[in-house]
């Protein structure tokens, strides 16, 4: 009989895959045992959300130990030679988060090393040496999988291990990275899945150029955005403008402008946006009908409070901010329904080097991206705006494509709101190529292809 472990590590999973039509679809066919696997905290939200006859919610809790085992984490840590990776180095010292003396060695590490086909072949060999958990190895011999899917490679605290076992036992893997920019940072993916599931034909370019996979081109699969078909069919979830903007206390006679947060740990003075936004207005550097909504990362903390006091920035009250992984919260249908109005309801979208700016493109709206640090002094390099646009890999490829438009200082700023205010239809065809680049296939069928791929893959592969 067919078993298949499927990881669901987390909550950007549950809300990227399984809660759009791959998982009714390939649940209703997959002839077999299905085997979530899930952390402990998630167990009773997992079961009560998928629990049935065919499928089993277990709880996985495993710690690798030992000194050569780190050693090598740190080699594929710092195996890849971007510049996110880059960044992320340089990012942890300037948090003191590393010494000058590690992070200088990582960076000669990763010069020397971080492109070579070879070493990364020998990197991943070392990890096949290694022991397994002894917690994993229980749960494969319990349930003998003929195939796992880890649905999140990155994922080090949980899919990584998983995989690395299938690989060792040569039980086909098949695997996918969570999002857009985790082949250019995470650093170097462990295991090289049989079947490489992707989202775009940019994850699918890093895989050969940067992680150097070496995968026959017919085991690579794109599929899309499993949880961007809801933005290609969502009429049925738009509220009329004057309700929702009533929910926000905002006057539906106003444009409005939304500003998608990052968050405190990648844009650490993000606070400082919403003032230089309320600023335009006051001194009429746009029109006095604009107001601004501020919508926080759900993932991390946002100045939801100071911005209360400023008359024409509004807070997204109405929001869910999960915390990081928080046991119970999900980011479910009715989260996405207020996103996606959120979005359909503004005129312009403002963020930093921000996912959001894919979700606002894929919605036709045009996106300013704030590439300076709001008038404060002493921000260094590495904590600054500007590193987005020239280290972080994967935003610099949207850029170049003229999906958004990239705003250097207030004056910049307040002349792309005014001219896309004026004709928000401007630089469509940027936005076209970056959904190409993106998000294609665009069709709103991106979950169903990967429930029928996965029963493929595992039926017949």
């Amino acid at each position: 009989m067919q078993t298949i472990f499927i990881t669901l590590p987390e909550t950007f999973i549950a809300r990227n895959i399984f809660f759009t039509d791959f998982w009714k679809t390939f649940r209703d066919n997959y002839k077999g045992k299905i085997i979530l696997l899930v952390k402990p905290e998630k167990l009773e939200t997992y079961q009560a959300l998928f629990q049935s006859p065919d499928t089993i919610v277990v709880a996985v809790n495993y710690r690798p130990l030992g000194y050569f085992r780190r050693l090598i984490d740190w080699m594929a840590l710092n195996g890849i030679d971007t510049h996110t990776n880059t960044w992320e180095k340089m990012f942890a010292y300037t948090r003191s988060d590393a010494s000058f003396i590690s992070t200088t060695l990582k960076i000669i590490y990763t010069k020397i090393f971080g492109n070579i086909s070879f070493w990364k072949k020998f990197i991943r060999y070392l990890y096949l040496l290694q022991p397994s958990p002894i917690e994993l190895d229980v749960l494969f011999d319990t349930y003998k999988p003929t195939h796992v899917f880890a649905t999140s490679l990155t994922n080090r605290e949980f899919d990584v291990w998983i995989a690395i076992v299938a690989k060792k036992r040569k039980i086909p893997l098949i695997g996918m990275p969570r999002s857009w920019d985790n082949f250019t940072s995470h650093g170097l993916i462990r295991m090289v899945p049989d079947e490489l599931i992707v989202q775009n034909q940019y994850l699918s370019d890093m895989a050969f150029a940067i992680q150097k996979f070496g995968l026959p081109k017919e085991h690579i699969h794109i599929v899309g955005l499993p949880h961007y078909d809801i933005y290609k069919n969502y009429q049925s979830l738009i509220v009329p403008r004057e309700i929702f903007l009533q929910k926000l206390g905002i006057d539906q006679n106003k444009k409005i402008i939304t500003y998608g947060a990052m968050g405190d740990f990648l844009f650490p003075h993000e606070g400082a946006v919403a003032p230089v936004l309320n600023k335009l207005v006051v001194e009429k550097k746009i029109p006095d009908n604009i107001q601004f909504f501020f919508r926080a990362h759900p993932r991390f903390l946002s100045p939801l409070e100071a911005i209360k006091s400023l008359p024409h920035v509004t807070p997204d009250t109405v929001a869910l901010h999960v915390g990081k992984d928080q046991a119970g919260k999900e980011i479910d249908i009715h989260e996405t329904a207020h996103l996606i109005n959120t979005i359909f309801h503004s005129d312009i979208i403002i963020t930093g080097a921000s996912t959001f700016a894919i979700d606002a493109i894929a919605l036709g709206k045009p996106v300013i991206c704030i590439d300076y640090d709001l008038n404060l002094s002493n921000i260094t390099y590495w904590q600054s705006a500007k590193r987005f646009y020239d280290t972080y890999t994967h935003f610099e490829a949207l850029v170049e494509t003229g999906a958004v438009c990239v705003v250097k200082n207030d004056p910049e700023l307040a002349f792309a709101i005014n001219r896309y205010v004026t004709n928000p239809l401007l630089d469509q065809e940027g936005r076209n190529a970056g959904l190409q680049l993106m998000v294609d296939p665009f069709d709103g069928k991106a979950s169903l292809r990967l429930g029928n791929l996965l029963v493929s893959l595992t039926q017949h592969g």
